[in-house]
């Protein structure tokens, strides 16, 4: 019974599916109802073995289990400590600190069993840090070889954001130089900070072609060492298989750059919210927003993942809002599942041949950017600022027409929700950026117009 099961059936091929389809719509072809993304790829109303990109073997996280982060201002190191381990018995597994050159790790980490947890350091000066941070270790009789994170101390990253560089090219450079010549063990000692772009308005070809000719301008500069153990971070943005592809995209982009290059490399996948499309106005939806942006992480393969608070554009990150973001991903791992599988995309048509025309979409803009000079050429004479500035200024006009929508913003808003008495700090449209030594990329928020506006229309109402 089993061997004649389904035997009396014929098979049916794509053509002869789509020959039926197109009688069935009285003459449309199937094909009529396909979209294209932002980047022009073709999004069509079904896939099969026949019309997608065959199954990729994706270069994986280095742990089924990625790393919940957490972020930290350190302006105490004693009140830091506290805070830190509290949030380590709830659950987070990985952490950001953003600290002065001065700090006293002693105190800062204090109880805090660092071989067990990845630990990031943010500082203008990498130098003395990764100094500090190898001292602590020996100090401690810590094996700096189970130890992980990151000296986050991106020059090219701040010089996009500032238009300055921290205190001069040669300075930042040879800090820079001075980290990779450390032994950190398994902490990265170069950071890219790739997050700039998507957060400024860049497509996501862009956003993975400009991470690229990121990485290769470090390459250029300091050669394979840049590239043994680089932490990379890229925001997470709203179009759910999108983001999927595009973690994956960007394993094989950089797997073709080290192809081409003729090296090895390794890289640790960061990836955290996406700021764009957060708001003010019903703040609320903001969870859901980053709960589909942190699964795209996870599917997409991500390392580690930081989830924002949902009140990240109007209030400092406390209490409620980390803890809901916090459980996201514990709820996520530990309920859901997602992490039982090493790549949970791998097979699906649509994220197999999504993946597939992103990279190669990427990859011509990279070789073009490339072609142009590179990364510092190109931020030099705003090519870069342009690029991005043009994919920003289109986003925002298909915010304002109504093409892009943002639930509780520019769709179903409701118009008698107060927010004035929630601010903790005014939005601001960045147009306070100066020039320096470039023209500095400016953070694109789709709602700030419509926020500043009903703001403005609460303060003259009381």
């Amino acid at each position: 019974m089993k061997d004649k099961l389904f035997k009396e059936f014929s098979g049916v091929s794509l053509k002869d599916w789509e020959t039926k389809a197109t009688a069935d719509l009285k003459g449309k072809s199937p094909y009529d109802f396909a979209t294209k993304t932002e980047d022009g790829i073709s999004i069509n109303p079904y896939y099969n073995s026949e019309n997608s990109a065959p199954a990729t073997v994706i270069p994986t996280r280095k742990n089924r289990h990625w790393q919940i982060i957490e972020e930290f201002l350190v302006t105490d190191e004693k009140r830091s400590n506290l805070e830190i381990l509290e949030r380590l018995n709830e659950g987070v597994n990985g952490i950001i600190l953003y600290v002065e050159e001065s700090v006293d790790m002693d105190i800062l980490l204090n109880q805090i069993l660092v071989e067990h947890i990845t630990v990031h350091w943010v500082s203008e000066n990498p130098e003395a840090i990764s100094e500090k941070w190898v001292n602590f270790i020996e100090k401690n009789n810590y094996n700096i070889q189970k130890t992980s994170g990151s000296i986050n101390s991106d020059v090219f990253e701040n010089l996009l954001r500032t238009g300055n560089w921290f205190s001069s090219r040669e300075s930042d450079l040879a800090r820079i130089k001075s980290t990779l010549d450390k032994n950190l063990g398994n902490t990265s000692p170069l950071a890219i900070n790739a997050n700039i772009y998507h957060n400024s308005g860049a497509t996501t070809a862009q956003e993975l072609a400009l991470t690229l000719t990121h990485i290769h301008e470090y390459y250029v500069l300091f050669g394979a060492k840049a590239l043994k153990n680089l932490w990379v971070n890229l925001a997470i943005g709203s179009e759910y298989f999108v983001e999927i592809a595009k973690f994956r995209a960007f394993r094989l982009l950089f797997e073709n750059l080290l192809t081409h290059l003729g090296e090895t490399g390794n890289i640790t996948l960061y990836t955290e919210s996406g700021l764009t499309n957060k708001t003010i106005y019903d703040p609320w939806v903001n969870m859901l927003r980053t709960t589909t942006e942190g699964m795209s992480a996870v599917i997409g393969g991500a390392d580690e993942i930081c989830l924002k608070s949902y009140d990240i554009r109007f209030a400092e990150p406390e209490g409620f809002g980390l803890r809901i973001a916090r459980n996201q991903q514990l709820l996520m791992m530990g309920e859901s599942y997602l992490s039982a599988n090493e790549d949970p995309g791998k097979g699906a048509f649509f994220i197999e041949e999504l993946t597939q025309k992103l990279g190669e979409e990427a990859w011509k803009i990279f070789v073009d950017l490339e072609a142009k000079g590179g990364w510092m050429a190109c931020a030099n004479n705003n090519t870069i600022q342009g690029l991005v500035g043009k994919s920003a200024a289109a986003k925002l006009e298909k915010f304002e027409s109504g093409e892009i929508t943002l639930l509780g913003t520019n769709l179903y808003p409701n118009q008698k929700e107060k927010m004035k008495g929630e601010i903790q700090f005014s939005p601001s449209n960045h147009k306070d950026l100066q020039s320096g030594e470039i023209n500095p990329l400016r953070p694109l928020f789709l709602a700030l117009n419509m926020e500043i506006e009903r703001l403005e229309k609460e303060e003259a109402n009381d």
